[in-house]
């Protein structure tokens, strides 16, 4: 089994708005954790941590991502993922990630330029445009976006990112209301967003089996941007 790059976005759902005039919130909380359990046909296959917090002016967020399948005390299989991003003024300006999928290891650094984002990794290096965003998911400005960073294997994907409308979700507090999106493209899933721009929940279908992502904690925090 294969994790697919969904699940890096895991690295975890940052994302532009579809409302006009809107301003993400600059006052993000220090130290905010925000814990999904992740399941397969609803079976509990691992967990997907962010910390989010601020270090000067810029906005910094950990991803842990850890994944065991097992049956009968044997491992089937194992995903391990780590990353940093670093945002200012709103844009990506730095990412180091490392991921070992089964066994098979794969690495993406980015760094901000004059002329662009300067990528190098697994995938070869190019430099991608300013405003570039990962497949992290955790940021609501994804939503507006028709191309990610994929940091697991270190390529831009292509998406069509499509409103569903409103629907209440089940989470750790209780039922909440959220917006639905599909992305389709390059990354079939289905991300899960609070009102005010929370990543509450992903969906997506790897080897006929359903991965969600479930939200523990973390369930109505802040917006988890910054300010343009």
């Amino acid at each position: 089994m294969r994790i697919p790059r969904q699940l890096i976005g895991i690295s975890a759902l940052a994302l532009a708005t579809l409302v006009a005039g809107f301003r993400v919130d600059a006052s993000v909380p220090t130290g905010q954790v925000i814990d999904f359990l992740i399941t397969r046909d609803h079976a509990a296959i691992g967990r997907h941590v962010l910390d989010i917090h601020r270090r000067g002016g810029d906005l910094h967020i950990d991803i842990a991502i850890d994944i065991e399948i097992n049956m009968l005390f044997v491992n089937l299989f194992a995903y391990k993922h780590r990353s940093h991003e670093v945002r200012r003024d709103g844009r990506l300006v730095s990412l180091d990630a490392r991921t070992d999928d089964d066994g098979t290891t794969y690495w993406v650094t980015a760094k901000v330029t004059p002329t662009g984002l300067d990528v190098a990794g697994s995938g070869g290096r190019f430099t991608a445009p300013l405003d570039t965003l990962t497949t992290g998911y955790w940021s609501y400005e994804t939503v507006g976006k028709s191309r990610l960073l994929d940091s697991q294997h270190g390529r831009l994907v292509d998406v069509r990112i499509s409103p569903m409308g409103q629907e209440r979700i089940a989470t750790a507090s209780g039922t909440v209301p959220s917006r639905r999106y599909e992305v389709d493209g390059d990354l079939e899933l289905t991300l899960w967003y609070s009102p005010d721009g929370q990543w509450l929940k992903t969906a997506f279908v790897a080897r006929d089996a359903e991965v969600e992502y479930l939200l523990r904690t973390g369930a109505a925090p802040a917006r988890l941007a910054e300010a343009n």
